[in-house]
């Protein structure tokens, strides 16, 4: 009898052990799938796949946004339309200032450049006088 008591507390013991791995490796496979599965992941790996279908998404949705900016017209109002253009005027220039202001360090750094080319050519002191009389 007590060889048989001894056998059943190790096949409980054996059972109990195989349980604590299972749960570890269901908390293991778990956090895989978290991981797997989280919306960045998800998104992601739809980015990759779609990416044309973003792209469309995300312009149909900046016209909506410039819609949605601009104010309605007033149909009514024959005199208010000079205000609306100067509206779109606005709007334009609220789009195209950080387009600007990317260009003009570009510009001024050119046009620098030229000037400081001409200036050396024309009034610096080791420049040769090339003129005929």
């Amino acid at each position: 009898m007590a060889r048989s008591k001894q056998e059943q507390v190790t096949a409980k013991q054996q059972a109990l052990a195989d349980l604590e791995a299972a749960r570890a490796a269901l908390a293991h496979h778990g956090h895989l799938v978290a991981e797997e599965w989280s919306p960045r992941a998800v998104i992601g790996r739809s980015l990759e796949k779609h990416r044309v279908w973003w792209l469309s998404g995300a312009v149909v949705a900046g016209i909506i946004a410039i819609r949605a900016l601009r104010p309605a017209v007033s149909i009514n109002n024959g005199r208010d339309k000079p205000v609306a253009s100067a509206k779109n005027r606005a709007l334009l220039s609220f789009l195209v200032g950080p387009v600007m202001a990317l260009g003009r360090r570009r510009l001024l750094d050119q046009a620098t450049r030229i000037f400081e080319s001409y200036f050396h050519q024309h009034f610096s002191p080791n420049a040769s006088s090339t003129k005929e009389v």
